[in-house]
């Protein structure tokens, strides 16, 4: 190290201890002498210093010691920076020298040091995001792939590699979107631009031409669900509750978030594709009681949103709870149709749900014996054509299962009005209040199927088994993941 003097310019080596010597300037960064303390010989490691943040990173000043800096001779070496999203261009390369790990905020986990690829640009509703892999077999924590923020990471890239590229920009003919040549792949199927379509990250083909099939995410018609809890049942026709939850992936990086999820918890969930969903699965339980759900929920929506899934701001995903149907008996059901559809319990329905389907989860009045369903026949004495309930001793309701309460599965009835969520507060409200909404049914007196009063007073009687419920009813919509 020269000796310090006012004027000198030198690049930050380590960040400190998180001491009095702990400072906001990032590795890499580069800053200039403006204040020197003490002795200014080179063998004195701990002389302290003042310096000012020039260029990008943190603009003001701070006290540092010898040790947390390096010489920089201007104009050689190479450039260090704090990205900004207009730095970030698919098909760039990085090498990450900050954020590994770090406590607090946004992290990524590529080892200080690794070479990375954008290879997607940040997303319209995710602005802060932008997905890079590993080069040169670079890996964070097993994945290829992963989401950065350029707010919280330190990267550089050679000045001699940004002079010689070429800025050579061309417009896809689908999407219009300006790239660089090269960074856009094209299908060999059916000419489509990887700018505005998906593409599988394993055969380079769209998804709409792809024939791969995830070893990871089952078909949609797959019942291999996990085992039942508790089992055997406690008791005759004990009140089991099945979630599934739909999350949707940034571009191709389904098949890494299913990888993650499955690995930590595929005791708990079985991933199954949907086709309601642009790039995602949904997570499907087990039938659970309800303090298992309660015991679950917290590591799972912890690993889904880590990995990378999404639920809340995408209007394709919901979250659906399948309760056993063995539980109810038609009077019962006829109460909880009548209460899920009326217009005296729409409000708090919808702003537990945090949305109103009219394509997934219909509400309309019902009546108490709408659970048997009708059918339209002809009558030869009347000459004329008269509903006939349903013969049967299932209630299958309309028929229509995408209402509020779809009663057309064998061995479930199901409630479809919820917002897909991995806010896991909000998960359990909405599991808290169909069993609630169960058990309630059964003890409350026809007259009030449409008392949202009537339900609440269950609920407050029964704080400790309701409490995501409780709290969330009582709280104003916020943004969740």
């Amino acid at each position: 190290m020269p000796y310090l003097q006012v004027g000198l310019e030198v690049r930050i080596r380590e960040r400190g201890e998180r001491d009095s010597f702990y400072h906001a300037f990032h590795v890499g960064q580069r800053v200039r002498v403006i204040t020197v303390y003490g002795d200014r010989g080179e063998d004195n490691e701990l002389a302290n210093f003042e310096a000012i943040g020039v260029g990008s990173g943190y603009q003001g000043t701070q006290v540092l010691q010898m040790r947390h800096v390096e010489p920089l001779t201007p104009g050689e070496g190479p450039i260090e920076f704090a990205p900004t999203l207009a730095d970030i261009v698919v098909g760039r390369e990085f090498t990450v020298i900050s954020g590994y790990r770090t406590g607090g905020g946004m992290i990524h986990y590529f080892p200080l040091g690794s070479r990375v690829r954008v290879i997607s640009a940040p997303l319209s509703y995710y602005p802060h995001e932008f997905q890079v892999e590993g080069v040169n077999g670079a890996l964070a924590d097993g994945m290829r792939t992963q989401y950065m923020w350029p707010v919280n990471i330190g990267i550089h890239v050679e000045r001699e590699q940004e002079e010689a590229e070429e800025d050579t920009t061309v417009s896809c003919d689908n999407c219009g979107t300006n790239h660089r040549e090269g960074d856009v792949a094209t299908c060999a199927e059916c000419d489509h631009h990887s700018c505005c379509y998906r593409f599988c990250g394993d055969c380079g083909y769209c998804r709409d031409c792809c024939d791969c099939r995830s070893e990871l995410i089952n078909d949609s018609g797959c019942r291999a669900y996990p085992t039942m809890r508790p089992s055997p049942a406690p008791y005759p026709n004990f009140l089991y509750l099945g979630v599934e939850l739909e999350v949707e992936c940034h571009d191709d990086d389904r098949e890494d978030v299913a990888r993650v999820i499955d690995k930590k918890h595929h005791d708990s969930l079985m991933l199954k594709d949907d086709g309601s969903l642009s790039c995602g699965f949904e997570m499907v339980t087990g039938p659970y009681s309800l303090e298992e759900h309660q015991k679950i929920w917290g590591d799972i929506t912890e690993t889904a949103v880590r990995a990378g899934a999404r639920s809340w701001n995408h209007s394709s995903t919901g979250l659906h709870v399948h309760l056993s149907r063995k539980f109810f008996t038609p009077l019962v059901l006829g109460k909880m149709l009548v209460f899920l559809n009326s217009e005296q319990t729409r409000k708090q329905i919808i702003h537990l749900a945090g949305r109103e389907s009219y394509d997934y989860a219909a509400m309309c009045k019902k009546k108490h014996s709408d659970v048997y369903g009708y059918r339209t026949e002809w009558n030869d004495s009347t000459r004329r054509e008269v509903r006939v309930r349903r013969s049967g001793r299932r209630c299958t309701g309309s028929g229509n299962r995408y209402e509020i309460l779809n009663l057309t599965p064998e061995h479930t009835v199901e409630i479809r009005i919820f917002k897909g969520t991995l806010n896991e507060g909000h998960v359990l409200a909405d599991i808290e209040f169909c069993h609630a909404v169960a058990y309630w049914a059964t003890d409350c007196s026809i007259a009030e199927s449409e008392s949202w009063a009537s339900f609440w007073r269950y609920v407050l009687g029964h704080r400790k088994l309701y409490s995501h419920l409780i709290k969330y009813m009582a709280r104003k919509p916020e943004s969740e993941k």
